[in-house]
C-alpha cells in the first residue's frame, strides 16, 4: 500500500534537515538522512539505535518502506531530533552520552535511561528555542526612493525708491541732450541769459509812457 500523495516527499525533506542528519541518540551522521523513525518521540535514528528502541516496543517505521500519512509527517514536523534532545536529554551530563558505533547493549541502556525512565528529562526544554535550521521566508523590501530637493524660486526685489539707479551726470550738455532742449550761446556783446532762460525778460527796460 502506497503512502498518501506527497507524504513521502515531505518526509524526505524533513529527514534532510541539518539537525535530523545526526542520530538523535548517538549523533551518527548520515549524509542523506537516516532511514528509521521512532514515532513515539518523533526522532530520526541510526540502525543500531532503532533496534534499541524496538527492544522496548517503541514503534519504529522505515522512511522508504512504510506507509506514511500527512498526519504522521506533521507529527514529525512538530518533533524532530533537535526538540527531542532539548527535552529528553536536557539535563544529561556529557559523560553519559553515547557515540557513533556504540554497541547495541550500550544503546539499549541509553534508551532505557533517556526515554523510559526520563532521567534527564525537562518539560518544554525546546519550547522557546527558535528553529535555526528551517529557513524563514523573506519579506520583499521595496526600495526607498529619494525625493528630489525642492528648488526655491527667489523673486527679485523691486527697488521702489530707485536707489540702485546710476547717479545723474553733472554736465549740463548731457542733461540738455537727454531732455531734448539745446541752449544756444548769445551773440557777442549781448548779455548772457540766466541759466533758467527767463532772466533776459526780467532785465529788459520798461517801455516809455
Amino acid at each position: 500500500m502506497s503512502s498518501e500523495p506527497g507524504a513521502e516527499k515531505a518526509l524526505d525533506k524533513l529527514k534532510k534537515l541539518p539537525h535530523n542528519l545526526k542520530c538523535a541518540n548517538c549523533q551518527a551522521f548520515a549524509q542523506h538522512g537516516h532511514g528509521a523513525v521512532v514515532m513515539k518521540y518523533g526522532i530520526f535514528v541510526c540502525h543500531t539505535c532503532k533496534s534499541a528502541h524496538q527492544s522496548y516496543s517503541h514503534l519504529c517505521k522505515s522512511v522508504t518502506m512504510s506507509f506514511w500519512s500527512h498526519k504522521e509527517v506533521e507529527q514529525l514536523r512538530k518533533g524532530g531530533n533537535k526538540r527531542a534532545r532539548a527535552t529528553y536529554l536536557a539535563n544529561m551530563d556529557p559523560s553519559n552520552a553515547i557515540k557513533p558505533g556504540v554497541s547495541l547493549q550500550a544503546a539499549k541502556t541509553f534508551v532505557a535511561l533517556a526515554y523510559n525512565e526520563k532521567l534527564w528529562y525537562q518539560e518544554g526544554g525546546a519550547a522557546d528555542e527558535p528553529d535555526e535550521d528551517v529557513p524563514k521566508p523573506r519579506k520583499a523590501v521595496k526600495p526607498k526612493l529619494r525625493k528630489a530637493p525642492q528648488v526655491r524660486q527667489v523673486t527679485p526685489a523691486v527697488d521702489l525708491l530707485c536707489l540702485d539707479d546710476p547717479a545723474p551726470t553733472s554736465q549740463p550738455a548731457a542733461a540738455a541732450a537727454s531732455s531734448g532742449f539745446a541752449f544756444i550761446a548769445p551773440p557777442p556783446g549781448e548779455p548772457k541769459a540766466a541759466s533758467n532762460g527767463f532772466a533776459a525778460f526780467e532785465s529788459a527796460p520798461a517801455a516809455p509812457a
